[in-house]
């Protein structure tokens, strides 16, 4: 299980055994795929052995089908100071991490092992450790939104109806209550929805 979370390294001993036994030839596309903040550690780990365990010439195959100017703007993209700034990003930085746990949770053999965070109701905002950040309108306004843009209907009217019990709404416009309005109107449709016939 610890391996599933390791930051991906040329200099991890599996990575250098299959390094080895290439005779150290490294595709360079394959080292700019690597290099790239884009894909989580678990999924360069993946590309990485998928590729070294295919015969050479399927491996150049594979690689060949990209073309030149794909090649070209990748190779543009990885330019070394961009991806630098790039993978220093704190949002790169949590993508992967988040890639890495949903691949966890979705794809390991040991998953049934662990409660599936991704199926849980993400209630940050009564977490007592950030209640005291995020529970108030500046926040839950965003947080009821995001739920409005994902159709979680559920989890926007409970936002709402938190946000008129501490005031939230007062000195508001319309528009928040449209938005109530609408989660309401969509929540209902989806229990109509769900009824049997």
């Amino acid at each position: 299980v610890q391996n599933w979370f390791y930051p991906f390294s040329k200099q991890q001993s599996n990575v250098l055994k299959a390094l080895k036994q290439v005779g150290n030839e490294g595709s360079s596309l394959l080292d700019l795929i690597l290099q790239s903040g884009f894909f989580s550690n678990s999924d360069k780990y993946s590309l990485f052995f998928t590729i070294h365990q295919l015969p050479k010439m399927q491996q150049e195959m594979m690689l060949s089908q990209l073309n030149e100017q794909q090649v070209a703007e990748l190779a543009e993209k990885s330019n070394a100071e961009t991806m630098k700034k790039f993978n220093a990003r704190p949002g790169t930085a949590s993508n992967q991490y988040l890639h890495d746990l949903y691949r966890f949770f979705k794809l390991s053999v040991r998953r049934n092992e662990f409660r599936d965070i991704f199926k849980e109701k993400l209630d940050l905002h009564h977490v007592p450790a950030l209640d005291n950040l995020l529970y108030c309108e500046e926040e839950l306004f965003p947080i009821a939104d995001f739920y409005l843009s994902k159709e979680r209907w559920d989890e926007a009217i409970d936002i709402y109806k938190e946000l008129i019990e501490i005031g939230g709404f007062e000195g508001e416009g319309a528009e928040y209550f449209q938005k109530f309005g609408y989660a309401l109107q969509k929540e209902k449709d989806m229990r109509k929805l769900s009824k049997p016939i």
